[in-house]
């Protein structure tokens, strides 16, 4: 399979980069956060991912818009 000057290519290198970048972004900021937060979403009855996506989007509206 050729992808070498194709769409494709340009994709494939663009996405792995910018998924290993914004990886590191998300997993520095989550580290960040008090453990009240996790504590209280834990009480009200939410699992690890839904604590993952319930508490990012409050924390980090400017990281996505």
């Amino acid at each position: 399979m050729e992808l070498v000057n194709t769409h494709i290519e340009l994709i494939i290198i663009y996405a792995g980069r910018n998924t290993l970048f914004a990886t590191f972004l998300i997993r520095s900021y989550m580290v960040n956060l008090s453990e009240e937060l996790f504590d209280s979403a834990k009480m009200n009855g939410a699992n690890t991912f839904q604590t993952f996506f319930y508490l990012l989007p409050n924390r980090y509206h400017g990281l996505f818009f």
